[in-house]
């Protein structure tokens, strides 16, 4: 019976379930591959001494980013079910039933993305080889180990150890109520919530939004002038960014609001809905940033090996396409609790077209504001380094679609998703 009901629930909510399958596909394949060029002799990492130490914290930087994405879309995927859950405890279903209808659906998408992650990375492994061989003008192997192999084993054993507990403990402390009334619980900033920041036109909120922006915007002359020293440059533009996102954004949006009139309602719900997006997901764009200016600083180091340069170039690919998707949850599971300001917005009289509309460009502005904060600084470094001879060819622009490609991809999942959450359905 929990079974059934299980494979019932994958079905109806395909198009989450494949994403959540789609992130441990790729989460496995990245890691394999990954662990095959590491633990190569090329590089030769090792966790027992200080051999391959630049491979170590290059691995543990992407293992835990690839930790991260799963747990953003873990959540997605477990919110998703919140309704689910409910009508499972109102008929009468325990905690451990609760528990077992998790958990057929993590294991049953798991053991389908693991072998087929494994698959896909040997599939992938000629073309790699391929790429990189033109890119370095050199022969590249990517050898097939059994430390690779177990080491994988332990990433993903571990991943689904965490997903499991936090999948079993999220339907232990919640009860029927919570879980059908979900979408009333909120982060900080509400979508229209416009008077808390009414003294943003105080000098006080004037100067410190003047700082933020020097903080933001001054270290990219730096990453000019001294491209060695980028990710340093980087680390204070981002800390620049998110004082920037709750001194002058916030306020800056709040005023544009403010400011509109009644006679423009499509115009305030994009502002709202864009500034709430913005307060959400603004350590997903710091995350881009910092892990791209990180591992091109990498790969500009002098000493570096090719193979070495091979697994900054596939970490740097993976980061991307995972974080890229890391903002796809965060951004569905922020619609997932729109749905009844929608509806509330078709009774103020809001017609249906108005509303795919204000889904499309939200989505649209929203992706593209984070293309263009992670190409202020990887755009710029990228430039420094190509000045100076380190970069040469049309490898930049290659980093710049590996760093595009998938923010567009992801975007026009989000915008399907988010139109497909906030339909009603029609007798």
């Amino acid at each position: 019976m929990i079974f059934a009901s299980a494979l019932k629930s994958l079905k109806r909510d395909f198009y989450r379930s494949f994403f959540y399958w789609l992130t441990f596909l790729l989460t496995t394949a990245f890691v394999f591959l990954f662990f095959c060029i590491a633990v190569s002799p090329a590089v030769g990492m090792t966790f027992t001494n200080s051999e391959g130490g630049l491979a170590v914290n290059v691995t543990f930087f992407a293992v835990f980013v690839c930790v991260l994405d799963v747990f953003f879309a873990n959540d997605f995927f477990v919110r998703t079910k919140a309704k689910d859950l409910a009508v499972q405890l109102i008929c009468g279903a325990t905690f451990t039933q609760l528990a077992w209808y998790l958990l057929v659906q993590t294991f049953l998408l798991l053991a389908l993305a693991i072998p087929g992650g494994i698959v896909l990375a040997l599939l992938l492994r000629p073309l790699l080889v391929s790429l990189m061989s033109a890119w370095l003008h050199a022969g590249v192997v990517i050898p097939i180990s059994g430390s690779a192999v177990w080491a994988t084993l332990l990433v993903l054993l571990a991943l689904v150890f965490w997903t499991t507990y936090l999948n079993l403990s999220y339907a232990y402390r919640n009860n029927a109520y919570t879980l059908l009334n979900s979408q009333s619980i909120r982060s900080s900033g509400s979508v229209f919530n416009v008077a808390h920041s009414k003294k943003a036109m105080k000098v006080s909120g004037f100067a410190s939004g003047i700082i933020a922006l020097a903080l933001w915007i001054l270290p990219v002359f730096g990453v000019l002038n001294a491209p060695a020293d980028a990710f340093v440059f980087a680390l204070f533009g981002m800390i620049g960014f998110w004082m920037c996102c709750r001194k002058v954004f916030d306020p800056l949006l709040t005023s544009w609001l403010d400011k509109k009139a009644i006679e423009q309602p499509k115009q305030i719900a994009i502002l709202g809905f864009f500034r709430t997006d913005l307060s959400v997901m603004n350590v997903n764009v710091i995350l881009i940033v910092i892990c791209s200016v990180v591992l091109i600083s990498l790969m500009s180091t002098p000493s570096i090996t090719d193979m070495e340069k091979v697994l900054m170039m596939l970490a740097y690919q993976m980061m991307n396409v995972l974080l890229s998707l890391a903002i796809l949850f965060r951004f569905g599971t922020e619609a997932l609790n729109r749905k009844k300001y929608f509806q509330t917005m078709r009774h103020l009289g809001y017609l249906e077209k108005d509303l795919k509309k204000i889904v499309a460009v939200e989505t649209i502005s929203f992706y593209c504001f984070v293309a263009l904060s992670a190409l202020l600084y990887v755009g710029v470094i990228l430039k420094a380094l190509a000045g100076t001879g380190v970069l040469t060819g049309s490898l930049p622009a290659y980093l710049i679609w590996s760093l595009v490609l998938p923010l567009a991809l992801c975007m026009f999942a989000t915008w399907m998703y988010y139109r497909g959450s906030i339909r009603t359905k029609r007798a």
